[in-house]
Parts: structure tokens; C-alpha cells; sequence
């Protein structure tokens, strides 16, 4: 995890955008520092929990989870479903297509 935080640097230095959420068990948010884009899902129960997240900001940005670089379906104009374990959390590179670079 140590080295995950080192590769982007918008876990130190980046800005700080709370994405609220349909689940107050699951704090949601964005880091961003010169163009990377790093979104934070963290579920703070014990137990499951899934989350709607609003995304559009990003719609047609790929998120890329950060320990093992798999590619998760592109975000859209629909809320992002998400379903974490207990105390479970996702890092996502938020990565953008082609077209919308």
C-alpha cells in the first residue's frame, strides 16, 4: 500500500473532493494532483455495503484499481454501483479514454 501512495502523487500533495454517496457507511472521495485522478472508496462497517456513486464528472474515464491494476467498468452517465466488504476500500486510477482526452 506504501508504494501505491508513493506512484501517485495525489495521495500526498492532491486536492480534496468528498462525493458524498447513497450509503453514509462509505466515505467516497477524489485526490487530484497534475492530472492524476485518484478516487477512494472506503467502507467503514463491518459489514457489506454497496454504494451509487455520482461520476459523471469523469463519464467515459476507466478506473484502473491501484494494487492490481484491473480495469473496472467505464464510467457512465448512471450513478456507479460499487459493493465493498466490511472495512473493505477500493483505489481507483481514474483514467481517461481517448476520446475524452
Amino acid at each position: 500500500m506504501l508504494a501505491v501512495r508513493r506512484r501517485h502523487e495525489a495521495f500526498a500533495i492532491g486536492s480534496f473532493r468528498e462525493l458524498g454517496g447513497s450509503n453514509p457507511s462509505v466515505l467516497a472521495y477524489v485526490r487530484e494532483a497534475d492530472g492524476d485522478v485518484v478516487l477512494c472508496v472506503n467502507n467503514l462497517s463491518r459489514f457489506p455495503q454497496p454504494i451509487e456513486l455520482n461520476l459523471q464528472h469523469w463519464n467515459g474515464y476507466t478506473p484502473i484499481e491501484l494494487s492490481g491494476r484491473v480495469e473496472f467498468p467505464r464510467i457512465g452517465q448512471l450513478p456507479y454501483l460499487l459493493t465493498l466488504p466490511g472495512h473493505g476500500f477500493y483505489w481507483f486510477q481514474l483514467s481517461p479514454s481517448e476520446e475524452t482526452q
